[in-house]
């Protein structure tokens, strides 16, 4: 489990949509093939994340307040 959420954060807080997708791949998550979903889908696992950096918590809820995602507040 630890090594899952190593891999987690290390691809979600990079922001990088090619690591994420294969950080998805390689533990078989889905994710949305359009730009604005996928971004809306790795944002709000982002402020699900405990321990995620303040300024990327706070950069995940003013993309998803802008995009007018609910739960931005989060």
């Amino acid at each position: 489990m630890q090594q899952y959420i190593e891999d987690r954060d290390r691809a979600l807080f990079s922001l990088d949509r090619r690591r994420i997708e294969a950080y998805a791949q390689k533990y078989q998550i889905s994710l949305p093939g359009d730009s604005r979903s996928f971004w809306a889908v790795v944002y709000k696992a982002i402020l699900q994340i405990e321990g995620a950096p303040a300024g990327l918590r706070r950069a995940a809820q003013a993309w998803l307040r802008c995009w007018g995602y609910c739960g931005a507040a989060a």
